[in-house]
């Protein structure tokens, strides 16, 4: 997951960002917080512990950040 959040840029299209999630074999969770579009990647395979959250604006990626729960 570390490897995939760093190839995420900020302008990266979130159809290019799901693209790769899928090959990946990530989960993908798509909402709107606070008015505004983000997408969580998850590794369900790790269960649930290795997460990438994406700010997008106009369905390109503004913000990513790699959450570790351990």
């Amino acid at each position: 997951m570390k490897l995939f959040y760093r190839e995420i840029t900020p302008g990266m299209p979130a159809a290019e960002v799901k693209r790769a999630a899928t090959k990946e074999n990530y989960r993908i969770i798509e909402r709107e917080q606070d008015g505004k579009q983000a997408i969580s990647i998850i590794d369900a395979k790790a269960m649930g512990r290795y997460i990438c959250e994406i700010a997008l604006e106009d369905q390109v990626v503004t913000e990513a950040r790699y959450l570790h729960n351990d």
